[in-house]
This record gives structure tokens, sequence and C-alpha cells, in this order.
């Protein structure tokens, strides 16, 4: 009996407590949000950049078609 009480002792000391866990957790959660959110308003942006390229080079193309028919 004493040994397995002395193992259940020794083994609660290896474990992190659930204050501790939830702090490093939640910190780590914030810091993969922040990187994720960075990473996906750069995707959008660099999105809206090829729209609006595209965008710019059809009405080049449509204004030489126009004007070039004179």
């Amino acid at each position: 009996m004493n040994e397995l009480r002395q193992q259940i002792t020794g083994e609660r000391g290896e474990y992190v407590r659930r204050d501790v866990y939830d702090k490093e957790h939640k910190a780590l959660s914030d810091a993969v949000d922040a990187r994720l959110k960075t990473l996906e308003n750069s995707g959008s942006y660099r999105s809206g950049q090829l729209w609006v390229i595209g965008a710019i080079v059809v009405l080049v193309n449509l204004a030489m078609y126009f004007l070039g028919k004179k």
C-alpha cells in the first residue's frame, strides 16, 4: 500500500496544474490567432490587388479596342 501511495504521490508531481495549463494554452492560442489573422489579411490584400490589376487590364483593352475602331 505504501508503495502505491508513493507512486501516486510521485506521479502527481509530474502533471501540469490546470491553472498553469489554461494560462499557457490561452497565450499560445492568442499568438496563433494573431498570426493567422495576419496571414488572412495579407492574402485578402493580395487578392484585392490582383482584382484591381485585372480590371485595369480589361479597361485598357476595351479602350484600345473602341478607340482603335475610329
